[in-house]
């Protein structure tokens, strides 16, 4: 049975900078990818995917973006780029190695993946936050006739032509896909729970997350009264909110980013169903 200091599970992002890490220091690893090419998670995102972060804040250690790169990074540069990362620094990343158990077993890890067994003093879980997606069971799904699946399903809008699409939540893929499927010629309706909270993309010129890098390094009542002035100054702009505002700040959870999705829906595009 093999034996390493170290064993990173997932070739993505989180995946790629920590083996940069390690192989810096040299440390002796391996990165277990489950896809059969690096970061094949951004491989099969959806195709009109932008990162919110801006380019500044989006690169992996010892690498930025090229001066060419767009300020917000689409999905097919972003994979592109992590493709030249691993190549770039020479990554021991291994595909096609899905993962089944991991089990630790007092001086260390024992991996299994694919036959086989690895013996490890540390395991880094860099997986994502898309590997295992939630899918709430709700009630008479078993009886659905239509088509079901979860936002890391979708690809393209063109499917949904001509069909009646229900888009259950509103965090930002949900915006995104429902709004590109209203806009291609579907008819979307958007089930919100709880509401809201819709920041711009941009603020004064600069990426909304730049601005939130340094406002959260106040005190959070100051923070909290920079967000409610930025909330007044976004409804004297662009009118009241169409989506209900919940009961938490932008503070404390991730806000939809960007008006893609209530321009839709004042125009008539998205309808949206409460409770």
């Amino acid at each position: 049975m093999a034996r390493l200091p170290t064993c990173v599970i997932g070739g993505g992002p989180a995946g790629l900078a920590t083996s940069q890490q390690l192989a810096a220091r040299r440390i002796p690893h391996r990165v277990l990818e489950r896809g059969d090419v690096v970061g094949y998670t951004w491989a099969n995102l959806y195709a009109s995917l932008r990162l919110h972060t801006g380019k500044h804040m989006s690169s992996l250690p010892g690498l930025g973006f090229p001066r060419s790169a767009p300020l917000f990074v689409p999905r097919a540069l972003f994979w592109e780029y992590l493709r030249d990362y691993a190549q770039r620094f020479g990554l021991p990343v291994e595909t096609g190695c899905q993962v089944s158990d991991a089990k630790y077993q007092g001086e260390g890890w024992r991996v299994r993946f694919d036959g086989r067994e690895l013996e490890v003093g540390a395991l880094v879980v860099a997986t994502g936050i898309v590997a295992n997606p939630r899918r709430p069971h709700l009630p008479g799904m078993d009886a659905f006739a239509g088509r079901l699946l979860h936002s890391v399903e979708y690809r393209r809008p063109e499917a949904f032509v001509g069909r009646r699409v229900l888009v259950v939540g509103v965090g930002n893929s949900g915006a995104e896909i429902g709004s590109e499927i209203a806009h291609a010629g579907g008819t979307v309706t958007l089930a919100v729970r709880s509401g809201a909270n819709v920041v711009p993309l941009t603020l004064l010129g600069l990426p909304i997350q730049y601005v939130s890098y340094w406002v959260r390094k106040l005190p959070r009542r100051l923070q909290e009264v920079l967000v409610a002035g930025v909330a007044k100054m976004t409804d004297l702009r662009r009118g009241p909110p169409v989506l209900p505002r919940p009961g938490y700040s932008p503070l404390d959870a991730i806000p939809v980013i960007g008006f893609h999705l209530v321009d839709a829906i004042k125009t008539g595009l998205v309808r949206v169903r409460g409770g």
